[in-house]
């Protein structure tokens, strides 16, 4: 498997010990902090039998009428008990001219987000490789979102951010 930090590690086996677990997170914090995007892989040995069964589950799914439910619990069924393999980073340039656009649109007085699923250090510094983020800026965060609290975690941001602006005009 691979994937973000966050959807790999939390799965990992606690049956297996993971030598180099703390350098990992360490690097990962790192590149992270280089605007570099990270993966992590990870691995899992199944068992004739087990195999067998994940194989049985996985062709009743298919044609199930609930075949998506049931491939995506699959899914979470398969992936525990993970094995750590090792991470990778590569960086992630970004295209001619981001910053100038970027800044641009600031001088017009166009607000400008950055929305992204990365992880915050990467978001932090290609927000600040691509002028979205200036020293002189109120930065607001929204974290841990997810499909049951997506709704929520925006009214919640709204809030924060129009009573700093309120704040500001006194």
């Amino acid at each position: 498997m691979k994937g973000a930090d966050s959807s790999i590690l939390p799965y990992l086996s606690e049956k297996f010990h993971h030598p180099y677990l703390p350098e990992t997170q360490e690097y990962l914090t790192k590149f992270s902090l280089l605007g570099y995007r990270t993966l992590v892989f990870a691995e899992r040995y199944f068992t004739k039998e087990e195999f067998q069964q994940i194989d049985d589950r996985y062709k009743k799914a298919i044609v199930s009428q609930d075949r998506k439910k049931m491939i995506e619990q699959l899914g979470i069924d398969i992936e525990k008990e993970l094995i750590l393999l090792g991470a990778t980073a590569v960086e992630d340039a970004l295209q001619i001219n981001v910053k100038d656009a970027v800044s641009r649109l600031l001088e017009a007085d166009i607000k400008v987000w950055m929305i992204t699923g990365d992880k915050l250090e990467t978001a932090e510094n290609i927000g600040l490789m691509a002028g979205i983020v200036t020293a002189n800026m109120k930065t607001f965060y929204i974290k841990d979102v997810d499909k049951d609290n997506f709704y929520v975690k925006g009214r919640q941001l709204r809030e924060t951010v129009f009573n700093y602006s309120q704040q500001g005009e006194k």
